[in-house]
């Protein structure tokens, strides 16, 4: 029987106690770079493990200046009510949307990797994104919950993964606010990418609904709602007219990158 008062050490502390373990620690983790060597996915570059080299993350900037309080749209001058004309003519279900940077650049091409490129290891670069825009925001974090936007039976087949829950689950863990998979399909969307804009509204118009097993854990709770990109606010309304159906006091959208809607061009 163990001695009262006795604590049971982590695994990574028995090794850390013992400089023999250390040593090998450190050379298998040489051999590995040198058998297996990584590479930056924008630049090239070699780099210790990582997927993107520090040089090419400083390019990854957060959008500063005048923006829609609704939807985080950059803007050339400030409105009155501080609101695009988009969200103007729009009553939208969800409170804001903040996202950390604009589609474009290799911001752009990170997401594209980890989408469409199996780079799942990105989630985690971009939930520490995601953090600082929800430290920053009004939220009573201790009210809230965070969930996720859900992924099509087709993209989850051809991905494997879904990159907002991976992104979800990291918040979750850093900030130790609860992540439920929450949102479900009704039905099976279309493919967004060829839509128009009212299209992207129809698709999305009650296709999303709450699980009954976590209705209880939505009502009266500001809920965080993750994706990657906010373009033309479909999705995120789809999601959040069925939060508020459910009972959500709130949703607040973030969103890694936000993408200027080009109008209805296919």
């Amino acid at each position: 029987m163990a001695q009262q008062g006795a604590r049971f050490l982590r695994k990574e502390e028995v090794a850390g106690s013992n400089p023999v373990d250390s040593t090998m620690s450190n050379l298998l983790g040489d051999v590995s770079r040198i058998l297996f060597p990584t590479y930056c996915l924008i630049c090239g570059k070699e780099t210790h493990g990582e997927l993107v080299c520090e040089e090419c993350l400083r390019e990854v900037k957060r959008t500063k200046g005048l923006r829609c309080v609704k939807c985080d749209l950059p803007l050339k001058s400030a409105p009155k009510d501080g609101m695009c004309k988009r969200c103007k003519r729009r009553k939208w279900s969800f409170s804001y949307n903040r996202s950390y940077g604009t589609y474009s650049g290799t911001l752009k091409k990170l997401l594209i990797e980890l989408k469409y490129h199996d780079h799942p290891r990105l989630a985690v670069l971009f939930s520490s994104y995601l953090i600082k825009l929800i430290m920053d925001s009004d939220l009573n974090l201790n009210k809230s919950i965070i969930t996720f936007v859900p992924l099509s039976n087709r993209a989850k087949r051809n991905r494997g993964y879904n990159q907002t829950y991976l992104m979800a689950r990291e918040i979750s863990k850093r900030l130790g606010i609860p992540c439920y998979s929450v949102l479900k399909f009704r039905r099976q969307p279309l493919e967004q990418i060829n839509l128009s804009e009212e299209e992207r509204l129809e698709n999305m118009k009650d296709i999303f609904t709450v699980d009954k097993n976590y209705i209880v854990d939505v009502i009266g709770k500001n809920v965080i709602l993750i994706d990657d990109v906010f373009t033309t606010g479909a999705t995120v309304e789809g999601c959040s007219r069925a939060l508020k159906t459910y009972g959500a006091q709130r949703v607040c959208s973030f969103t890694v990158a936000r993408s200027k809607w080009q109008g209805n061009k296919r």
